[in-house]
């Protein structure tokens, strides 16, 4: 079985979490299998693999996650529309950061629907963002985002 990390909002740190892993499980079983024949030479390698897997495998993609992660959410909307699903209230000041975004939330609809519809309770401070959310979608007597017929 392979484990690694998933990032959402950094591929680059997810693609160095399954290189580590990949490398880490090598290292080992080459190590498992070198054991047989020199025994610390097969030791060394099981060792540097569990150091990959246990340190080097959390470590350095957490630390490309954090920059890169950022720069992702600050200058690309996809991420950034991401980024404000899981944290509506950061709409506003992600908005002053990535300016295709912010573009994207005043001219398409679409943006600020799913952020309404995952959080309902900011449907009015998005409206205000883009009026057209109001003019096609409602909140329902159930609290959910509808659209208007």
């Amino acid at each position: 079985m392979f484990f690694y990390k998933y990032y959402t909002f950094s591929p680059l740190a997810t693609l160095c979490s399954v290189g580590i892993n990949l490398a880490a499980a090598l290292f080992a079983i080459f190590g498992i299998a070198k054991i047989t024949v020199n025994v610390v030479v097969g030791v060394i390698l099981v060792i540097i693999g569990l150091a990959l897997y246990f340190y080097v495998g959390k470590v350095i993609p957490d630390k490309i996650a954090e920059t890169n992660g950022r720069k992702n959410i600050e200058t690309k909307a996809n991420y950034a529309l991401t980024y404000c699903v899981q944290n509506p209230g950061a709409a506003a000041e992600i908005m002053e950061v990535n300016e295709s975004f912010a573009h994207k939330m005043r001219t398409e609809v679409s943006y600020t629907h799913k952020i309404a519809s995952s959080n309902p309770g900011y449907f009015d401070a998005l409206a205000e963002i883009n009026p057209e959310l109001s003019e096609k979608y409602f909140i329902n007597e159930k609290g959910r985002v509808a659209k208007n017929k």
